[in-house]
């Protein structure tokens, strides 16, 4: 039988322990790493290159779903987490299950052994509401740092072919991300898609400019300049009027 190699993620030692007591239990299973916080995280698995990582949720510096967006190399997923409300977006994620602290040596056995089947496997978590977290902040990788986005620092949004670029107070960075996951997840409160290609942070908007026609442009408190599309015109005319 092939050997599994893991790392175990989570930045309370007597939940890794307790894991690793777990994981010695199956025969089939290597612990290659343990990482205490999400940048150690990100620096190990693209190392380890592992199969399999038991991934914690709620972690400092930065939290489970934030260490998968900059991981390069992508193995089975496998959650433990106190937190029930995730289960919605780690399933989004593919993740083989959801184990929701305490939990016990039989539950855990029990995701391991789906990890290579789960294609006909029919899982189920143990949460009774699942839903989908609220994006707060955008972390990027640049070379071997990686930058944590607060909200505030965000000007604007550009597509760019299969990318975006992400603009900012601290510069401009690439994320491997589409337009509409940003509309569907920035809060509206804070950003608005003004056109196909651009999102802007609404509390930078200095004024509106007429340029001929229909054809409207928003400047920003920089003195960025940004196209307004006709389909988007009346919710910006909407909100700064």
């Amino acid at each position: 039988m092939k050997i599994i190699s893991c790392i175990i993620i989570d930045d309370e030692n007597p939940a890794r322990k307790l894991i690793n007591v777990f994981l010695k239990k199956k025969e089939n299973l290597e612990v290659v790493a343990e990482a205490n916080n999400g940048f150690e995280a990100v620096k190990l698995i693209d190392k380890y290159k592992p199969d399999l990582i038991f991934l914690d949720i709620q972690m400092p510096k930065l939290n489970g779903f934030e260490v998968l967006e900059l991981i390069h190399h992508k193995p089975k997923i496998i959650f433990t987490t106190a937190y029930d409300q995730y289960a919605l977006k780690a399933f989004e994620e593919n993740a083989v299950d959801y184990l929701l602290k305490p939990f016990t040596y039989d539950r855990i056995s029990k995701s391991i052994d789906r990890v290579f089947n789960t294609e006909n496997t029919d899982i189920k978590n143990d949460a009774n509401e699942i839903t989908n977290p609220e994006l707060k902040r955008i972390v990027v990788k640049e070379g071997n740092s990686i930058q944590v986005i607060t909200f505030p620092e965000i000007k604007s949004i550009q597509a760019n072919d299969d990318y975006v670029i992400i603009k900012t107070e601290k510069g401009e960075f690439i994320k491997n991300q589409t337009m509409n996951h940003y509309e569907k997840t920035l809060p509206d409160s804070i950003f608005m898609r003004v056109h196909r290609s651009s999102i802007i942070n609404i509390n930078r908007i200095k004024r509106l400019i007429h340029i001929s026609k229909e054809n409207y442009e928003i400047e920003l408190i920089d003195g960025e300049r940004i196209k307004v599309s006709k389909s988007n015109l009346k919710k910006v005319k909407d909100l700064i009027s």
